[in-house]
């Protein structure tokens, strides 16, 4: 996190997850029960297998109980990693 916004650095969206996920102090197993996104779903997110949905990144947030500026720095991360995605066609689903 910077110290002058307190938003992440990180540009990788999995990265940023994980570390989310850990500063919230949740396990895995913890946020899939908040989100009602699969364990499975959520480890491919954070090892980078996979790029979430608006509506994935909406739950996560809302779980994680994000500030409003770090909220914003995932949905611009996860719409970056949307768009390096393999089938991508011109925006998220």
């Amino acid at each position: 996190m910077t110290r002058e916004t307190g938003t992440p650095e990180r540009t990788d969206f999995g990265v940023l997850l994980r570390e989310l996920r850990q500063q919230a102090g949740l396990a895995l197993q913890e946020l899939a029960e908040a989100t009602g996104i699969g364990t499975r779903t959520l480890a491919a997110l954070e090892d980078g297998h996979d790029a979430p949905r608006p509506s994935t990144v909406e739950l996560m947030a809302a779980a994680l109980r994000l500030p409003a500026p770090i909220s914003e720095t995932l949905w611009q991360v996860a719409h970056r990693r949307w768009l390096q995605s393999p089938g991508h066609r011109g925006r998220p689903a």
